[in-house]
């Protein structure tokens, strides 16, 4: 009757020291999960203190208007519009009627 209570309590301690065993486990894995995310956000940090310097630079400064179509003094802003309808052909120039230099004598000394 001994040797039941005795095997008993060593079962239950080999079980609880197997749950240790995988909660350790579970531990070990969750640790280096969380240190490759602590390596990434160091490296997410450096670099929005790099952007943050260069946001603050001139040449970022115009590079971000100039992406927003803003102008500075100086330039000559171009508006592209949509055409509207279908597209119509223009008409072809075509040359004024040849006049005679007598005819066009007369009509300056007529005022017309």
């Amino acid at each position: 009757m001994a040797a039941v209570g005795v095997a008993t309590v060593v079962l239950v301690y080999v079980v609880r020291l197997f749950g240790l065993g995988v909660d350790n486990y579970r531990a070990a894995g969750t640790r280096d999960r969380l240190a490759a995310e602590v390596t990434a956000l160091s490296q997410d940090a450096v670099d929005l203190g790099t952007a943050a310097a260069d946001a603050q630079t001139d040449a970022a400064v115009e590079r971000w208007a100039r992406r927003r179509s803003w102008a500075q003094p100086g330039d000559y802003p171009v508006v592209v519009v949509a055409p509207t309808g279908s597209p119509t052909a223009a008409p072809s120039p075509t040359a004024p009627p040849r006049r005679d230099p007598w005819d066009r004598l007369r009509r300056w000394l007529k005022g017309r």
